[in-house]
């Protein structure tokens, strides 16, 4: 294709369009030899260089943990007035003016959520800050409403405008400037050329179209022909058209006129503006893209708490497995007893000492000394093989706690799963401060056995001052050193966060060439963890150089306590071994003292990621250590017969309103669908149905109050496809089953995943990392499948039609309702529009109008496509 020209894929869905589209970045891999950009071979150009030209935007959208000025620039040195004029570009001023902190408010895990479509704004105001050659729209408004589609794109007509560009797409009204079409079919180009000339011509790309008018004509009213002809796209009404004349003068005036001005944007989107409700919207200037954000009072959340008290937290982990735990424990003490420097060797040694100044030969005292002295390695041995065996154990235990939280019934406070992640991972420090209070016992056992062995209160008292003084020395800098311990956990959990982040939008972040700058933010963040973790370590470091000099001042007060006469040579070499060997008990005395705010801190948190659980509790029948856990529990059903929703209105955690004051009955076997442009409520409206969401207002099933949703219903209930559906690294059957024995083959079927599923080699064919070997609709429809097969009563389906073309939309629709299933989704399709009992329109996250499409056409087919 010629440099500043448009290219259209289209197909079925799994046709190979995207993959096709994904060899000019690589992002898929091509033969050396096959793909070459301005003459030369992509797989001889520097990879960076090659995606700093090709610009990507596909239907999937990843958002990073940042601001929204640091996602549109993906951490790269892009000067502010850019983001701002990108803003402008695409009308967003009172999307991003309705957010928090505007272009700064926090977005990604632990910041402000968006839905689907402002997610895809952003992916497009990524592109307007970006000087890129090749433009790559692989399906990057699939989820935007029309009318907010064709104000997008007309907005970023200047991309495409005089630039090479690849347009994939189902809606085939997006592709009508495109100079060239390829039509693929099971991974083969079938048909290229000039769209009109495929348009007019028996062939794929005119079957196509038919579908395409077959779903038309099916969503269109049967009464008010001619309001429906004005939302009909061009390309349909063209296609209907025997002679093609007219097709051809009306095509060439606007491709030829337009395209070299404005790009290859589809017509719609010029025309797309002056379509509205029929009460004269056409006059009214063009509403900005995007809807202002309803703000109010955040819900009040449950809260979980932190768990037990530090004291009874540590006093559950050493007893988690005694045979483990203690026992470790105990051998550790006996070792440090029996140790060249231990306690019941120096009282040997001076007694041994005593006999040979009295001319005794103390054969027997020797030969004890010498078994004492090999029973340390048997020891130590032994110790070193159970008690790891208590420390990982505890570990496992905590990561457990934090799993059952973060999936059980009653959801949490949505936190950062990287955060989340570090968290649980910095386990090692709550395990180590319960080997710390081990240690601490130890020694104070030693300090017991030491006065009991030289008969002195007075060699007990210096070993024992040691630990006194080292915690005394410990407390005064426990202040500074909790703070810094904090810091340092945070500052780990905030990396977490970025990490996670950046890694679950890898490919965003490589497609756009920002790898450098990802990397160069992920340093910045590091480098804080890093310098909280050196000052932790200073700190630490200082206390712990306290306990040496007490062992140094304990070894020569034993020896002034020979020489003034307080005790004899026995006792002196008693006590001054033993001090010697007390280095490690002061430096814990110390760290119990200076680790318990930190740890407190990390415990409290942590705890609170597991719903308040204390963190060394396993749930009911779990053996870790013998890799046992319950049977599933059987779901409980009851069927559906209705659902009421009465003056509901569904609250975001940071109290964006979703939707308010919403009253709708749903009546089994219904297939109602919701309608409206992006962030109109649509999502918010099905996850609160879904107990997803909080919400206020009444949900009432079968005639009875629902008073805890998150509870009753899921999952044997309600079964929620998101509108960005997330697949498992596995194979088809392991996402539909998600280990429960339940059918693969009946919801493959009605998902209408067969064909598909059997080219990939049939349900036990791996679908990739994520699903990365499936197109978006095969994603969509693997996710329904997976919905189905739950049996649920109700289904909510989040826009799950959005990368399918029209044929297999028209097929999975029929497909549902055939089954029989209560459906509630969101769509724009008008294909699905028809085919449902009823359609709720929703603007400003209100229901503006309900009834059948046929009734509902007139006034809000600007919203359909």
């Amino acid at each position: 294709m010629p440099a500043g020209q448009t290219v259209a894929l289209v197909g079925r869905t799994g046709s190979g369009k995207s993959t096709l589209a994904s060899l000019l970045s690589r992002a898929v891999e091509p033969p050396p030899g096959t793909v070459f950009l301005g003459g030369v071979d992509v797989r001889d150009m520097d990879l960076q260089a090659l995606r700093a030209a090709v610009g990507v935007v596909t239907q999937r959208t990843e958002i990073l943990a940042g601001t929204l000025a640091e996602n549109i620039a993906l951490f790269a040195d892009v000067p502010r007035g850019d983001v701002e004029d990108a803003v402008r570009e695409l009308r967003l001023e009172d999307w991003v003016a309705g957010l928090p902190d505007g272009l700064d408010t926090l977005l990604g895990p632990g910041g402000t959520s968006l839905s689907a479509g402002e997610e895809q704004l952003v992916a497009f105001a990524r592109l307007l800050v970006r000087d890129v050659q090749v433009v790559v729209l692989d399906e990057a408004t699939a989820r935007m409403d029309p009318l907010t589609e064709a104000r997008v794109v007309a907005a970023a007509e200047r991309l495409l405008g005089g630039r090479t560009g690849v347009l994939v797409a189902h809606r085939l009204g997006t592709v009508e400037r495109a100079d060239q079409v390829v039509v693929l079919d099971h991974g083969r180009v079938v048909q290229q050329g000039p769209r009109t000339q495929l348009a007019r011509a028996d062939g794929p790309f005119r079957a196509l179209l038919e579908a395409s008018r077959v779903a038309e004509q099916q969503a269109e009213p049967e009464a008010g022909e001619a309001a429906a002809q004005e939302t009909v796209p061009k390309t349909v009404q063209e296609t209907g058209r025997s002679d093609g004349e007219d097709h051809g003068q009306d095509h060439g005036q606007d491709h030829g006129q337009d395209h070299g001005q404005d790009g290859a944007a589809p017509r719609a989107a010029s025309r797309a503006p002056a379509e509205g409700p029929a009460q004269g919207a056409a006059d009214a200037p063009a509403p900005a893209v995007g809807a202002r954000r309803r703000t109010g009072t955040p819900p009040r959340l449950a809260d979980p708490g932190t768990g037990p008290s530090l004291a009874r937290g540590i006093a559950h982990a050493l007893v988690v497995r005694p045979r483990w735990g203690l026992l470790g424990g105990a051998l550790f003490l006996a070792s440090s007893l029996f140790a060249a420097q231990g306690a019941l060797t120096g009282f040997l040694w001076g007694r041994t000492v005593d006999g040979l100044q009295a001319g005794r030969t103390p054969v027997a005292l020797v030969a004890v000394m010498v078994v004492l002295l090999l029973c340390v390695s048997l020891c130590n041995s032994l110790a070193f093989r159970v008690y790891p065996r208590w420390w990982i154990e505890l570990l496992l235990r905590v990561r457990m706690a934090v799993l059952v939280g973060q999936t059980r019934q009653h959801r949490l406070r949505r936190t950062p799963p990287g955060e989340v992640v570090a968290r649980a991972l910095d386990a090692d420090r709550f395990a180590r401060y319960a080997d710390r209070w081990v240690d601490l016992v130890n020694g104070l056992v030693l300090v017991a056995v030491t006065a009991l062995l030289s008969w002195s209160l007075l060699a007990g008292a210096v070993l024992l001052a040691v630990l006194v003084v080292s915690a005394a020395c410990a407390l005064l800098g426990r202040p500074v050193a909790g703070r810094s311990a904090a810091r340092s956990s945070a500052a780990r959990a905030g990396f977490g966060r970025a990490l996670v982040s950046a890694l679950d939008a890898a490919r965003t972040v490589k497609l756009a060439a920002r790898t450098p700058q990802v990397h160069a933010h992920l340093r910045r963040v590091d480098s804080g963890r890093v310098e909280a973790a050196v000052f932790e370590h200073r700190v630490q470091a200082v206390l712990d150089g306290v306990p040496i000099v007490m062992v140094q001042v304990g070894v020569v007060a034993a020896w002034v306590g020979l020489l003034t006469g307080v005790w004899d040579l026995a006792s002196t070499l008693l006590v001054a071994g033993a001090v010697s060997g007390f280095n490690w008990f002061g430096t814990v005395a110390g760290a119990v003292v200076t680790e318990a705010p930190g740890t407190r801190a990390w415990q409290q948190a942590t705890s609170g990621f597991a719903a308040g659980a204390d963190l060394a509790t396993l749930p009911p029948g779990v053996d870790l250590a013998a890799g046992v856990a319950p049977a599933l529990a059987r779901e409980h059903r009851d069927r559906l017969e209705r659902v009421e929703l009465r003056g509901m209105s569904a609250v975001h955690d940071d109290g964006t309103v979703g939707v308010e004051g919403v009253d709708l009955t749903l009546a089994r076997g219904e297939l109602v669908l919701l309608l409206g442009r992006v962030g109109a409520g649509k999502s918010s409206l099905l996850s609160a149905l879904a107990g997803l969401m909080e919400h206020t207002g009444e949900i009432r099933w079968n005639g009875a109050d629902v008073a805890d949703p998150q509870r009753f219903l899921r999952p044997g209930r309600v079964a929620h496809v998101a509108q960005v559906p997330r697949v498992l690294s596995g194979t088809f059957a392991e996402n539909v089953r998600l280990d429960h024995p339940r059918d693969v083959v009946g919801p493959i079927e009605a998902a209408r995943l067969t064909a598909d599923v059997a080219d990939a080699g049939g349900p036990d064919a791996m679908v990739g990392h994520r699903g990365v070997r499936l197109s978006g609709g095969q994603v969509q429809r693997l996710a329904l499948a997976r919905a189905l097969a739950t049996d649920a009563e109700l289904l909510l389906a989040d826009d799950v039609s959005s990368a399918l073309d029209a044929a297999t939309e028209l097929e999975l629709w029929e497909s549902l309702r055939a089954r029989g299933t209560t459906v509630v989704g969101a769509t724009s399709k008008r294909a699905a529009l028809a085919r449902a009992d009823r359609v709720v329109v929703l603007e400003d996250g209100k229901v503006a109008d309900v009834g059948p499409w046929r009734e509902l056409a007139g006034r809000w087919g600007h919203l359909a496509g």
